[in-house]
């Protein structure tokens, strides 16, 4: 299971829209160089036009479908009620820190490692969490703290993130990963922090580095059958 993703639109790529004549065109055009036309060369020289490679025909149709989704009060609904159930699934089973964003759960990982020694060095026992939490269970959630984003975020926040793709999941797949989940929670002291085995630093840590576990005493979790 991937929960890493937001609300999912499209297959791939990503589309900028801005009302002709309005606020942002009057902002940013010059004379003679319309900021539509600049976008667009922008595009061509850096990613390739907009009618072949990652925004082919089939992926055009797909981000407009998902756009007319984004539309749907029933599915915004439905997903919004899926966040929600998601949430009080973890709270129920004891789990702190727990979230609700409207479409995807957060866990705050400094209250998920309150009562739990922090290491030595650079805490990232939220990479670690989410290393474990693929390792073990086959579910992928996102790190969204001091790996992700280090220095450039200037708020410190030290979050996992669990989206809700629509229409992805049904309500089997979330007690599942609320189950693995409140078990990783319960082995939480051997939930191992994470070191980089990278030799340069680089400005995308969570891109470019490599990471290695570091282990407590107890040694890695086992799960049993």
């Amino acid at each position: 299971m991937q929960m890493m993703d937001t609300y999912r639109v499209a297959n791939c790529g990503a589309f900028v829209c801005f009302r002709d004549e309005g606020m942002y065109h009057k902002k940013f055009s010059r004379p003679g160089r319309d900021i539509g036309v600049v976008m667009k060369e922008m595009q061509i020289l850096n990613y390739g036009n907009d009618s072949y490679g990652a925004l082919s025909g089939h992926d055009l149709l797909a981000m407009a479908m998902g756009i007319e989704g984004l539309l749907d009060e029933l599915a915004l609904r439905n997903i919004r009620q899926q966040s929600a159930g998601f949430a009080q699934m973890l709270t129920a089973k004891g789990v702190p820190g727990v979230i609700d964003g409207g479409f995807g759960v957060y866990l705050d990982m400094d209250k998920f490692f309150a009562d739990v020694p922090a290491p030595e060095g650079a805490d990232l026992r939220g990479l670690g969490f989410v290393t474990e939490l693929i390792h073990l269970y086959g579910v992928r959630a996102a790190e969204c703290g001091p790996h992700s984003y280090g220095s450039r975020c200037a708020c410190k926040m030290n979050m996992v993130r669990f989206a809700i793709p629509h229409g992805a999941y049904a309500s089997n797949h979330f007690e599942y990963v609320a189950a693995a989940v409140a078990e990783l929670y319960r082995l939480r002291a051997q939930i191992p922090n994470m070191r980089s085995v990278s030799k340069d630093e680089t400005a995308l840590p969570s891109v470019t580095s490599g990471m290695e576990p570091v282990y407590t005493a107890a040694g890695p979790i086992k799960v049993t059958a």
